[in-house]
């Protein structure tokens, strides 16, 4: 109750604590989907939104003072998004006409367009026919050649790992030529869920055997400037404890540094990945372990900070049939002695802000993405700072696992040529309008 009554006299009395902002872009239908990057500014993020009909990108400020958005002429389902300087990449999937189904996309913009010529703007485009989504994306460059690494379905069922690259490389056989690239290990159910790209290694979570285990998969990026970033390497698998109860999240912090964020039974498990050795563990208890109501929890997204010391933890609890959206601050240094965990939440039966995705921020900022009522809402909050919104959490440092020996795995690799596609885009004008301005 103290959350609830927090939050609505933060609407109605902006400037009381310098805790939370949050900005609405008012809709004429309610947003199913929403997203946002860090651009190179502080309080200034790329933003997607989708719609029933449509879908827009946008580039707008916490100020509520700029907002302008774009609105694409095909329907795309964005999945995941990255900021590379002044570009925006996106992967997710797309209807095609030809073959009447979904098909994966993986696509780039220029931001700065949208402020400055948003009337002559394109999204470029490469349709990936052979997937039904990419649903994870990262990158890398080496050597002259630059890498979109993703993971998706095909339209065979299969989860693959994907490699959208180009060889920007004077010296190189076609310079500034796309290449598509996809692979997979047979004889393996694998579901791919996350990718991440830590220095020497791509990193890749799985669920195997029936979706029961989990395992990191490391793959020594090719340093050659032709081919994909699996094409000489085997891939080392190596087994995170216990049994997930969902998807596998993955967080690349600092130099080999990787963890692994999942659900088991009532935790929020916690690996840390030095290399291939997992060198810690934590586990979160979210869920009460008795009571009358039934409760569970779904892992939604995970963000990190600019600094790269902090990162956040979006889910969705339910009690009974009421659910609540917690997101969790957890700082590096909680590795390995393990402690208090911060947290804040946002209730749905409360006509408030309702997050879906996450995005890191500036000095232990946290960004939600999601909607209120009826519009698009961005919120955030500087993670020392909750006010009332404070949930404090006890975090139990877990024992470390044994060393395990990695697996080697061969792969079965395509590569083809590719080429970017482009969409015009219409100008929307949209009213940004401050919610509450307490930061």
């Amino acid at each position: 109750m103290k959350i609830k009554i927090f939050l609505m006299l933060a609407i109605l009395l902006p400037k009381v604590s310098s805790s939370q902002e949050m900005i609405r872009e008012v809709y004429e239908e309610p947003s199913s989907f929403s997203m946002a990057r860090l651009d190179n500014l502080e309080k200034n993020w790329v933003v997607y939104n989708e719609n029933a009909d449509y879908s827009s990108f946008g580039l707008i400020d916490t100020s509520g003072i700029y907002a302008q958005f774009v609105r694409t002429q095909q329907h795309i389902h964005v999945k995941d998004m990255l900021v590379l300087a002044d570009t925006l990449y996106f992967c997710g999937s797309m209807y095609d006409c030809s073959s009447k189904t979904d098909i994966g996309v993986m696509g780039r913009f220029t931001i700065s367009e949208i402020k400055y010529s948003p009337s002559t703007m394109t999204v470029k485009y490469m349709p990936f026919e052979e997937f039904k989504v990419l649903k994870k994306m990262d990158r890398y460059d080496m050597n002259g050649c630059k890498h979109v690494v993703m993971v998706g379905t095909g339209q065979d069922g299969k989860d693959y790992l994907v490699d959208a690259y180009t060889q920007n490389n004077p010296l190189a056989p076609n310079p500034n030529a796309w290449y598509r690239a996809w692979a997979y290990m047979p004889n393996i159910d694998a579901v791919f869920d996350d990718i991440a790209v830590a220095y020497s290694k791509v990193v890749v979570s799985a669920r195997i055997e029936n979706q029961m285990e989990v395992q990191l998969c490391f793959i020594a990026p090719n340093p050659l400037i032709t081919g994909p970033f699996f094409n000489t390497s085997v891939i080392d698998m190596v087994k995170v404890p216990g049994e997930p109860t969902d998807r596998v999240l993955l967080q690349h912090v600092d130099k080999d540094t990787v963890f692994a964020i999942y659900r088991r039974g009532p935790y929020l498990d916690i690996c840390k990945f030095v290399g291939e050795d997992n060198n810690f563990s934590i586990r979160i208890p979210i869920l009460h372990t008795s009571g009358y109501f039934p409760e569970f929890f779904i892992l939604k997204d995970v963000c990190i900070d600019k600094n790269r010391d902090e990162f956040s933890i979006l889910l969705t609890k339910v009690y009974y049939t009421t659910p609540f959206h917690q997101i969790y601050h957890i700082p590096s240094s909680l590795f390995p002695s393990g402690g208090s965990v911060d947290g804040h939440e946002y209730n749905l039966s409360t006509p408030l802000h309702t997050p879906m995705t996450l995005c890191g921020g500036i000095n232990h900022e946290t960004v939600s993405m999601g909607r209120l009522l009826e519009s698009l809402s961005l919120g955030r909050v500087k993670n020392s700072l909750f006010g009332s919104c404070t949930t404090q959490l006890s975090a139990e440092a877990g024992e470390r696992d044994g060393s395990l020996k990695p697996i080697e795995k061969n792969i079965v690799k395509t590569i083809e040529s590719a080429e970017y596609k482009e969409m015009s885009v219409l100008e929307t004008k949209r009213g940004v309008s401050p919610v509450c301005d307490e930061y």
